[in-house]
Parts: structure tokens; C-alpha cells; sequence
């Protein structure tokens, strides 16, 4: 795990103070610019049971004038409680430093200045920790207008892109969000990444979400990146968070304190947002009910609370479809609303829904009817994603009425669509998409009246079954004749009857209408009879 760069007293900035004038750094120079926090003057041999981290300890080297071995070992132990560096008088107690501490030091990579004689430490001290409150009065500051602005930003209610750029402008590196509902804002990564680098971003990002400052790789390319998870209300599957990648200047602590305390507060922002927008898709989810269902008659009305949701209706065309999900996948209408957020957003026109008679309802808006076809790929395709389980056929439908071009008939696909739905489950449509066009005959027997005529025919055709004690079961047999292409064997085993039972039932089926059930044309004629029947039924005849 990488750390900060961190603003403050260094210990290259250390030698350039006036009370250290002459002083040298003998080892350590890759870490010249480790921080300091306070300044330790050793007052006893176990001064390493005394020290803190970032803490530069110096010494007059009186306590170990006759014992030089003793600060060799003392070296590992400030360097295990990570101290940043180590001054050494010389020239008082002791003429030079011990060539074996400095061979340790080396090796440690751990800083050893060498003080001159002449140099008092309570100016030192007194310099380094002014240096210090400054560098931490700045932090302060610096973080103070960062936190003001976003506040401000915040109570001008701002979009969460332009939250976002502001933190950007002030960090001076890209920021990226992952929201309550699952939705990623990237405002300069979505300029300059396709949406898959987008995706793989973000599942990376999400991962790394409150361990640190760590390295992640976009483009085949190392990034320092920070990120910090989101507190939200309730369960969720994932991990909400703020993210900064560190792609033009380097990230310091301060960065990270502005990180910190403007998750907090976006924290907030976004669960009033979500808390908002759910109250909106309730009344969204309402307004689709009543235009599938054809319960809004005024014109005004329909616009009025289109433009409320930011819904373009004008010139459009629409297709009605009923997903149809077996064991349910959403847990409730508003995982269901946040999936057709993420369908607009892929496809090239608008998708609504609505729950109704237990099943989801989606409204598809388009300028171009050409356009739905891709539509309905990419929500099958969605779809297929969320319910395929390993080696087992997707358990999902989707039911489509016809496009049209009117809002008053989008009544007319939902009841299409809700036709297809009824029609392809009872005869076995195994298809993961059945549009109202992929009916065929079906088309031509919905179409037809429900005529004195047409009752007429149906009585002459299966009116006797429809007089039989047993008529329930004769057309059930017919029906499953038929699907199993009038093998009686197959019948049998589908409706778990005796082999013998089923050649009783279409021997008597036969002398009640008159009909051999090896002729081609009547057993053509009885099924469409059959399919009729079904179609009035389903319409209430």
C-alpha cells in the first residue's frame, strides 16, 4: 500500500533552517523528504520506549560517549517505531559518528544527520515546530475553503457533475462517484474511456473503496488512486463510494482530508436525492399505470406531467411489453425502475414501467419505429444477464403489443401485449421474445368479432364437447393431442394417464362430433375451432 505525498517539514527542508547551518545528511537520502511532526531531544538510553512516529530525534551523544554500540542498536529500534530521521552532534561527546551505525543506517535507508558542535537545540526545536504549525495551519486553512466551497456548491443545489468538477478544480486531479443507485459519474474518465473501461473502472474502484491510497491500472497504465466509500441507509449489494486518481499532480494528506470530509457530506446530499427520486418514481410509476391502461383522456394533462418527469412524448412512437418473470428477480418496483434507468441509458430513446397484475410493464419510446427492435435486444439481452442461471434456460418472457404512433392507442399494445402474453402460455411460446406479429393465426382469430356468426360456428364445430359431462377434460386431451402432433403415446405420458384412457377419450371425443381424427381437414378445421375458443375466452365471450 502506497502512502501520501504529504505536506509539512521534511528533512531536507530541515537542513535548510538557520539553526542547522553546517549540518549534513550522512545517510538517508532517499528519504530526504520524509515528514516531520515533532522534534525529540534524547534525554535517556531508552528514548525508543518514548518516540512516535514522524518524530525526528537529536542527540549530543553524551549518553553514549562510552558506549557507541548502544546507538547502533538504537538505530533499528526508531526505525521499527518509524521515526523519520536521527541528528547526531559531533565534535562534543563523541568526535565522529560510528561508521557501524552509519553501515546500519545505510542499510535501513534510515536518515542520519550530522549536527555541528556549535548548534543549540532549542533553536532547532523552536524553528522546526514553527515551520511544522505553519505547514498544519495551512493544511487547515486550505482544507476549511475546500469544505466551505462544497458547501456552497451544495446549498446552490448543484448537479453531482458539477459537484464533482468542482472537487476536481480544487484536488487538480479526476474524481469519480458510484451513487446509491448504482449509477457511476466520471466527468473526465467518461470523456476519454469507453463505457466497458468505464465498467471495469468502476468494479476496480469499488474494491479498493476505504483501504488507502493503492495503485490501480487503466490502459495498461499504474495510477495512484484514493477512494473512500459512501455511508448510505439500509442494505445494498454494493459499495458506494468517491474515488480520486491521481493523474496530473500527486495526491497529499490534505487531499485526502478533503476526500474524507466531503464523503460525509455527499453522503447526505445523495440520500436526500434518492429519498426524492423515489417519491418521484412513485408518481412516475402511477402516470405509466394510467397511460397504459388508457386512464388519462386530457391532452394537457398527459403533457403537463410528462414534461414533470422529463419525458418527451411528442412525435414518438411506443411499444408496450410485459416482462414476465418467473420467482421474481426485483425485489420491489424501485429496483425495477432503477433497471429501466439503466435501459434508457443504453439504448437510443426512453423506457418506462410500471407493475401491474403481477407482472412488469414497459413502455418503450422512440422517434423511430426501426429503432425498437434494438431496443428490445439490448432489454432481453439485460434481462438474460440478471436471471441466467449455470446450465439452466433463462426464466423470463418478454411480451410485446404493436408499435404505435398515438399515445391514445398505447392502451391498444398493452392489451396486445397482455394478449401474447395469455396466448404464448398456453401454447408452450418458449421464445424469450413473442411480439404481438409472431401470433400469425392468432392475429386473425384476436381480430375477429365475437358475431352471432361466429358463435354459430363455434357450436357447430365443438358444441357437442362443450354439452359433455366431461367437456373440461376432453378439451384439455384435444389440446395436448394436438401440441404432441397427434401422438397418443406422448398425450398420455404429458397428461400422466394410462395409455388405454387417452384412446377412450379421443374415441369418444370423435363420435360426439362426428369427426375422424385421421382426416387432415377436419382435425385442421377442429384446431382452429379450439384456438377460437381459446381467443373468446380470452376476450370474454
Amino acid at each position: 500500500m502506497s502512502t501520501f505525498h504529504k505536506r509539512g517539514l521534511t528533512i531536507e527542508r530541515l537542513l535548510e533552517l538557520e539553526p542547522l547551518h553546517g549540518a549534513q545528511l550522512i545517510t538517508g537520502e532517499q528519504n530526504k523528504r520524509n515528514r516531520i511532526s515533532r522534534i525529540n531531544i534524547m534525554g535517556s538510553p531508552d528514548i525508543d520506549q518514548f518516540v512516535r512516529p514522524e518524530e525526528f530525534v537529536m542527540t549530543t551523544g553524551y549518553l553514549f560517549k562510552d558506549n557507541t554500540i548502544h546507538l547502533k542498536k538504537l538505530i533499528d529500534a526508531l526505525h521499527d517505531r518509524g521515526v523519520t530521521g536521527m541528528g547526531i552532534k559531533v565534535e562534543r561527546f563523541i568526535d565522529v559518528i560510528p561508521e557501524d551505525l552509519l553501515s546500519r543506517a545505510r542499510e535501513l535507508s534510515f536518515p542520519v544527520i550530522e549536527i555541528r558542535p556549535q548548534t543549540i537545540f532549542s533553536d532547532v526545536v523552536r524553528v522546526a515546530m514553527e515551520e511544522v504549525f505553519y505547514q498544519e495551519s495551512e493544511h487547515l486553512v486550505t482544507l476549511y475553503h475546500r469544505v466551505q466551497v462544497f458547501m456552497d456548491q451544495l446549498n446552490r443545489d448543484h448537479s453531482l457533475p458539477d459537484l464533482l468538477a468542482g472537487i476536481e478544480q480544487m484536488i487538480g486531479n479526476p474524481i469519480v462517484v458510484l451513487d446509491f443507485e448504482e449509477q457511476l459519474t466520471a466527468p473526465l474518465f467518461e470523456q476519454v474511456l469507453e463505457p466497458k473501461e468505464c465498467l471495469h473502472l468502476n468494479h476496480t474502484l469499488e474494491a479498493k473503496a476505504g483501504i488507502g491510497k493503492t495503485t490501480i491500472t487503466i490502459r495498461d497504465e499504474s495510477f495512484q488512486c484514493y477512494c473512500v466509500p459512501l455511508v448510505s441507509e439500509g442494505l445494498i449489494h454494493f459499495v458506494p463510494y468517491i474515488a480520486c486518481i491521481e493523474t496530473n499532480v500527486d495526491l497529499t494528506e490534505v487531499d485526502c482530508m478533503t476526500l474524507d470530509k466531503v464523503s460525509s457530506m455527499l453522503s447526505i446530499e445523495l440520500t436526500n436525492q434518492t429519498a426524492r427520486k423515489r417519491i418521484e418514481q412513485k408518481y412516475l410509476n402511477q402516470f405509466v399505470k394510467e397511460l397504459v391502461v388508457g386512464d388519462i383522456v386530457s391532452d394537457y394533462d398527459i403533457d403537463l406531467r410528462a414534461h414533470s418527469f422529463d419525458l418527451d412524448l411528442k412525435d414518438k412512437w411506443f411499444q408496450t411489453v410485459i416482462l414476465d418473470l418467473e420467482g421474481g428477480v426485483f425485489s420491489d418496483v424501485t429496483a425495477f425502475q432503477l433497471f429501466l434507468k439503466k435501459m434508457t441509458m443504453q439504448s437510443h430513446g426512453q423506457v418506462v414501467g410500471t407493475s401491474l397484475d403481477k407482472a412488469f410493464v414497459m413502455l418503450l419510446c422512440v422517434k423511430q419505429k426501426a429503432s425498437i427492435p434494438n431496443m428490445l435486444q439490448i432489454i432481453e439481452t439485460a434481462v438474460n444477464r440478471i436471471v441466467k442461471k449455470d446450465g439452466q434456460r433463462p426464466l423470463y418472457q418478454l411480451y410485446g403489443g404493436r408499435a404505435v404512433q398515438d399515445i391514445a392507442h398505447i392502451k391498444q399494445s398493452f392489451n396486445e401485449a397482455y394478449h401474447v402474453k395469455t396466448i404464448a402460455k398456453h401454447n408452450q411460446l418458449t421464445a424469450p421474445v413473442v411480439n404481438y406479429d409472431d401470433l400469425h393465426v392468432y392475429q386473425l382469430l384476436y381480430h375477429l368479432p365475437q358475431t352471432p356468426e361466429v358463435a354459430h360456428y363455434l357450436e357447430e364445430i365443438i358444441g357437442p364437447l362443450r354439452s359433455a359431462r366431461n367437456d373440461a377434460l376432453y378439451f384439455e386431451t384435444l389440446d395436448v393431442f394436438f401440441k404432441n402432433n397427434k401422438n397418443v403415446r406422448a398425450t398420455a405420458d404429458t397428461l400422466y394417464a394410462h395409455y388405454n384412457t387417452i384412446v377412450y377419450r379421443l374415441e369418444k371425443i370423435s363420435t360426439l362430433l362426428g369427426i375422424d381424427l385421421q382426416d387432415a381437414e377436419a382435425c385442421l378445421e377442429l384446431q382452429l375451432a379450439l384456438k377460437l375458443r381459446f381467443t373468446h375466452l380470452f376476450k370474454g365471450g
